[in-house]
């Protein structure tokens, strides 16, 4: 199922009340919830803040079956930018000494199961990956 949400700020209830309503009457552990939330959000305050404004809106489509939550973040008109290239920040260094973001990016795919990038002729989409380990199991 896939809705779309104005690229602002503010959309992300609306994308968090999207996520509860695709989860309702799951047997989902408690902490997928909060993961999904932080994945969703990363992706889409990137594409919002990073990106020029390229469409009024970002899709995001979010597919359930039996193994796996997938969700699909799309956006056009805008330039290419792969998350999944971007380098770890270095922990080990003191906070003074490190360089600012990417943070953001390194506990998405830390959290996620996948994390895929694709960019065709200005559109950009990121697809994420968490497997679902069920309570009942």
């Amino acid at each position: 199922m896939e809705r779309r949400f104005p690229r602002t700020l503010h959309s992300l209830q609306s994308i968090f009340a999207f996520v509860d309503e695709r989860m309702q009457g799951l047997p989902l552990p408690v902490d997928i919830t909060p993961t999904l939330y932080l994945g969703i959000e990363e992706v889409f305050t990137n594409m919002i803040k990073y990106q020029h404004p390229g469409s009024a809106e970002v899709a995001i489509e979010i597919d359930i079956d039996q193994d796996a939550i997938l969700i699909c973040l799309t956006d056009w008109n805008v330039g290419r930018f792969d998350p999944t290239a971007a380098a770890d920040p270095d922990l080990t260094l003191p906070i003074e000494q490190r360089r600012p973001g990417g943070l953001g990016v390194f506990l998405t795919k830390a959290m996620m199961d996948g994390l895929e990038y694709r960019f065709n002729d200005g559109t950009s989409t990121i697809m994420m990956k968490k497997h679902i380990r069920r309570n009942n199991a």
